[in-house]
C-alpha cells in the first residue's frame, strides 16, 4: 500500500511518515486493502476553496473526503480516495477542549478513512455510529503505539 502524504500548511508540524504508518495501521485495522490513499494536510483557506469546488459551500470544515474506489472493488490499481485535512482547526479546537492536538489530528485522519469504508454521519444514528468507530480504531491505534506524536 502507498500512502500519499502531503503537507501544504504550517500550523502543525506533522511527520509524514508517522502519518503513513498509522493510515496503514487503521486500514489494516478495519480490513480495508488498496493500492493507493492520499492525505493532504491544507490552511484554512485552502479548505475552504476545497470545499467551495467540490460541495459549492465556501465555509470553514475541518475535514474533507473524496472516495474513488469503494472498498472490495476488485481492480489492478485501487485508489481508495484522498483526503484533505486542516491541521489548524485540529489545532484550535483541540486548544479550546483541552486535548491534544495531535490526538484531534489522529481523529480527523481516522474520520476521513471511516468515510472512505463507506461510513456516513448524515443523521444522528449514523454519527453515532461514526462516532463509536472512530473511538474503537482510535483505542486500537493506541494499543499497537502508533500515534503521530
Amino acid at each position: 500500500m502507498n500512502v500519499e502524504v502531503f503537507d501544504f500548511q504550517k500550523s502543525l508540524k506533522v511527520s509524514k511518515q508517522r502519518v503513513a504508518l498509522l493510515v496503514e495501521a487503521a486500514l489494516k485495522f478495519l480490513k480495508i486493502k488498496t493500492d493507493l490513499v492520499s492525505i493532504h494536510f491544507v490552511s484554512k483557506s485552502k479548505i475552504k476553496e476545497i470545499h467551495n469546488l467540490l460541495f459549492q459551500d465556501p465555509s470553514l470544515t475541518d475535514c474533507i473526503t473524496q472516495p474513488y474506489d469503494p472498498p472490495g472493488l476488485k481492480k489492478e490499481h485501487h485508489f481508495l480516495g484522498e483526503v484533505f485535512i486542516c491541521a489548524l482547526v485540529a489545532k484550535e479546537w483541540a486548544k479550546k477542549i483541552g486535548a491534544d492536538p495531535y490526538d484531534e489530528l489522529t481523529l480527523y485522519i481516522i474520520h476521513t478513512l471511516l468515510h472512505l469504508s463507506g461510513l456516513e454521519d448524515t443523521t444522528p444514528e449514523k454519527a453515532k455510529k461514526m462516532r463509536v468507530a472512530e473511538k474503537k480504531v482510535f483505542e486500537h491505534l493506541k494499543s499497537v503505539q502508533v500515534s503521530l506524536k
